[in-house]
C-alpha cells in the first residue's frame, strides 16, 4: 500500500495532467449531451457530434502534456501543489522532554486525491484488459466461422455493388444463436445466421453494408477503447451508449433509403434478433431491445436525402468545433509556470530575490552555535505556558550568502499566533556560515520543526529517531565519504553526447547511506537532463561511507549530494563531419583504454566506406565480478555504428582494469554509446 507522502505526490501530478482538465471536459460534454437530448437530434448529427465529444476527453488531456513538452517550465506549477523539496533541521523543542520528529504531513486533499486516481488507473487497466481479450475472442471466433453458402454470398455482393461499397466483403455463417454481425475495417466480414432469406436476407444485408461503407467498425473498436480507458466517468459510458444507438439509427436510415418498400420488413427483423446475442466488439442488427422503441420510432418520419447529407455536415462541422473548445478549455485549465505560492504560508521574514536558491550545495550551510544556540533563544510565552497551550510550528527560510535567514515563511502553524510568533523570532535571529558551491557562496533553503510542550520543565535537545522506513534523516554522527568530494568527482563520467550539444547543471541526488557504508535505492531530486542524471546515479551507486552513527550503533540515513555538470568555457560543442565521439565510459579507465581509442579514432572511415546514417548508438551491457562484460543489450541505435559500439564493448580490451572499474567489487551496470556525424 503506498504511503501518504506517495499518494499525495501522486494526487498533486495528477491534479494538473488529469482531474483539472477532465472538470473541463466534463462541462462541455455535459452541455453537448444535453443539448442532443433536448433537441432529439438527427443520427446524422448526434454520430459525429458525440463521437467528437468523447474523442475530445484524451485530447484534453494530451493538451497539457503537449504544452509541457513545448513550453518545460509549465510542470514547475505543479510544485505550487506539494510541499518543497528542502533540507530539513532536526526538531527544536521548547518547554518539555524530547517528543518525537514532527514533519509536514501531505494535505489530505492531495492524499484523497491520490486514492481517487490509484483506483481510476486500476478500473482503466482493468476495462482495457477486457477490451483487449474481447478483440482476441472475436478473432478466435471470426477464424472460425464457416463461409456461408454461395446464394448467401452472391447476395451479399449484388448489395455491395449497389450499396457503393468498394470493397470486398467476406460472407460467413453466424453462429446458432447469434443476430446478423460485422467484423473488420480493411478486411470486413459479415455473418449472416444461417435460416435468413428472401427480403429478410436482403434489409440485414443492406444494415451491415451501411456500417461497412461508414468504417463503423473502426470508428466503434476506437470508442471502445476510450471508454475502456475512462471507466471511472459515468458520462463517457453515457457517450458511448449514445454513439451506439446513433450508429444504429443510422444504418437503419441507409437500409430505409436503399430498400423504400420493406420497412415492415425491416422492423420485423430488428424484433426478431433484438435480443440475440453477438461477439464482444463486433457490430450486430440487434444490439439490444432496450433502444428498439428509438429506433423504430425513428423510422417512422424518415429524411430526405439532400436533407441528410445537410444535417451531416452540420454534424462533422460541430463535431469540429467540440474539438477545439476541448483543447480550449484544456490550455485554460493547464497549470501556466509561476513560483509556488502554497496556501496557508505567511511571509515571516522580508524576502530575497537575487540568485539561484539550492535545495542542497555542495558545503551545507552551518548553524552558528549548534541545535543548542536556538534553543536557548527560544521562549515559551508566559500567557501561553500558563494556559497550557502547545503546538508545533513548521517554519521554511533560506539562509542568504551573508548565513542570515531571509524568506521566512510559516508552512504550519501551532494554531495560536502567541507560539507562532516566538518561533519566528527565534529562527529569525539564527546566523549560518553560508552554503558553498564551487568555492563561491550561495543561498540554500532550509526549514525546521518547533515544538513547544509543556511537560518535564527545561527543554533538552531531540534525540533524532528514523522514519517510518527505518532510515534516519539526521543521525548524532552523520556518515563521511570516503575519500571526500574529491572521490565523488573522479567518477563523474561526462555524457559525450550531452558534451557535444553543450547540456550543463546541476544535477541533486538523494539516496540511502546504508549501515555498511554502502549506497542503497539513489534518486534525482533536481536534473537539467536525463543524460545527465544517469552519469550522475552511475557515479554515485559506487561511493563508499563511514556509515552514520545513533547510540554508537550504524544506521541507515538519507543523504544527498550535488554534482555540477560545467563545459570548460570555448569548448567547441558542435561534430565536425565524419567526427565520432563515444560517452557512458571513461576509456582511460579501461585495461585496454589505448586499443579502445585505436578502435574508435578508425571508425570514421570504416563507417564512410559502409556509407552509414549519421545518429548515435547506446549499449548497456553488466560487468561481472572478473571485470568481463556480460548481458549486453541494445538500448538504440542500428546498422553499422550500432554493431561498432557492440564489437568494442564484447571486445577483450574493454575489461576494466584491477582498481579501476566503476563499481566497487560484485557487478557493476553501465552505457556505452558512439555519436557519428556523417560527412556531407
Amino acid at each position: 500500500m503506498p504511503d501518504a507522502a506517495t499518494l499525495a505526490s501522486l494526487g498533486g501530478a495528477a491534479l494538473g495532467s488529469l482531474w483539472l482538465p477532465v472538470a473541463a471536459w466534463t462541462v462541455l460534454a455535459l452541455i453537448i449531451e444535453g443539448a442532443l437530448r433536448l433537441t432529439r437530434a438527427e443520427a446524422a448529427v448526434g454520430l459525429p457530434v458525440r463521437g467528437a465529444a468523447l474523442a475530445a476527453l484524451p485530447v484534453a488531456l494530451a493538451v497539457p502534456a503537449a504544452l509541457g513538452a513545448w513550453a518545460p517550465n509549465v510542470p514547475v506549477a505543479l510544485a505550487a501543489f506539494a510541499p518543497p523539496a528542502v533540507t530539513w533541521l532536526p526538531e527544536v523543542v521548547v518547554g518539555g522532554g524530547a517528543a518525537a520528529p514532527a514533519l509536514v504531513a501531505p494535505p489530505a486533499g492531495l492524499i484523497a486525491l491520490g486514492v481517487l486516481t490509484a483506483l481510476a488507473l486500476a478500473a482503466s487497466v482493468v476495462a482495457l484488459v477486457r477490451v483487449a481479450g474481447g478483440a482476441l475472442r472475436l478473432a478466435r471466433v471470426r477464424r472460425a466461422l464457416p463461409p456461408a453458402p454461395p446464394a448467401v454470398a452472391a447476395a451479399l455482393d449484388a448489395a455491395r455493388q449497389r450499396a457503393g461499397v468498394g470493397r470486398p466483403v467476406a460472407a460467413v455463417e453466424a453462429p446458432p444463436g447469434a443476430a446478423p454481425f460485422t467484423v473488420g475495417w480493411r478486411r470486413p466480414v459479415v455473418a449472416v445466421p444461417a435460416d435468413l432469406g428472401g427480403a429478410a436476407l436482403d434489409v440485414a444485408l443492406a444494415h451491415e453494408l451501411a456500417h461497412v461503407r461508414r468504417a463503423d467498425f473502426a470508428w466503434h473498436a476506437a470508442q471502445r477503447a476510450v471508454a475502456a480507458a475512462f471507466v471511472w466517468h459515468p458520462l463517457a459510458q453515457a457517450l458511448g451508449r449514445g454513439l451506439d444507438l446513433d450508429r444504429e439509427r443510422a444504418a437503419d436510415a441507409a437500409v430505409l433509403a436503399a430498400c423504400p418498400g420493406r420497412r415492415r420488413t425491416y422492423a420485423d427483423l430488428l424484433l426478431r434478433y433484438a435480443s440475440l446475442p453477438a461477439p464482444p466488439l463486433a457490430l450486430g442488427a440487434g444490439r439490444g431491445d432496450s433502444s428498439l422503441k428509438t429506433r423504430i420510432d425513428a423510422m417512422t418520419c424518415t429524411l430526405s436525402p439532400d436533407r441528410a447529407r445537410r444535417l451531416a455536415r452540420r454534424g462533422r462541422l460541430a463535431g469540429l468545433l467540440t474539438l477545439v473548445l476541448a483543447g480550449g478549455l484544456a490550455a485554460m485549465t493547464a497549470p501556466h509556470p509561476a513560483p509556488p505560492d502554497p496556501a496557508g504560508d505567511r511571509a515571516l521574514a522580508p524576502p530575497d530575490t537575487t540568485d539561484e536558491v539550492y535545495e542542497v550545495a555542495d558545503v551545507q550551510p552551518q548553524l552558528i552555535g549548534g541545535l543548542e544556540g536556538l534553543q536557548e533563544r527560544l521562549d515559551y510565552p508566559e500567557l501561553q505556558h500558563q494556559a497550557g497551550v502547545e503546538g508545533t510550528a513548521v517554519l521554511q527560510f533560506i539562509v542568504s550568502k551573508e548565513g542570515a535567514v531571509t524568506d521566512l515563511q510559516l508552512l504550519r502553524s501551532t494554531g495560536n499566533d502567541g507560539l507562532d510568533q516566538a518561533a519566528a523570532e527565534a529562527v529569525r535571529e539564527a546566523r549560518f556560515e553560508p552554503g558553498m558551491q564551487d568555492g563561491q557562496p550561495v543561498r540554500v533553503r532550509f526549514a525546521v520543526p518547533v515544538t513547544f510542550q509543556l511537560e518535564g520543565g527545561a527543554a533538552t535537545p531531540p534525540v533524532p529517531e528514523a522514519g517510518a522506513d527505518g532510515v534516519y534523516n539526521v543521525a548524532e554522527v552523520q556518515p563521511e565519504l570516503v575519500g571526500g568530494l574529491e572521490a565523488l568527482q573522479e567518477r563523474v563520467v561526462y555524457p559525450e553526447d550531452a558534451r557535444a550539444e553543450g547540456v550543463e547543471g546541476q544535477v541533486v541526488v538523494q539516496f540511502v547511506v546504508t549501515e555498511a557504508g554502502g549506497v542503497a535505492d539513489p534518486a534525482v531530486l533536481r536534473s537539467p537532463d536525463d543524460r545527465l542524471s544517469a552519469a550522475a546515479l552511475d557515479a554515485v551507486r559506487g561511493l563508499r561511507f563511514e556509515p552514520g552513527r545513533q547510540g554508537g550503533e550504524a544506521v541507515p540515513v538519507r543523504f544527498a549530494v550535488p554534482i555540477t555538470f560545467r563545459l570548460p568555457a570555448g569548448e567547441d560543442q558542435g561534430m565536425a563531419p565524419g567526427e565520432v565521439r563515444y560517452w557512458g565510459v571513461d576509456v582511460s579507465r579501461l585495461s585496454g583504454g589505448a586499443e579502445i581509442e585505436r578502435r574508435i579514432r578508425s571508425l570514421p572511415s570504416t563507417l564512410a566506406q559502409e556509407n552509414a546514417a549519421g545518429g548515435t548508438a547506446e549499449v548497456r551491457y553488466t560487468i561481472g565480478a572478473d571485470g568481463v562484460p556480460y548481458d549486453i543489450d541494445v538500448v538504440s541505435g542500428g546498422g553499422p555504428l550500432l554493431d561498432a559500439a557492440l564489437a568494442i564493448v564484447r571486445a577483450p580490451a574493454f575489461h576494466t582494469a584491477e582498481g579501476a572499474r566503476p563499481g566497487l567489487g560484485g557487478t557493476w551496470t553501465g552505457t556505452f554509446g558512439l555519436n557519428y556525424q556523417r560527412p556531407g
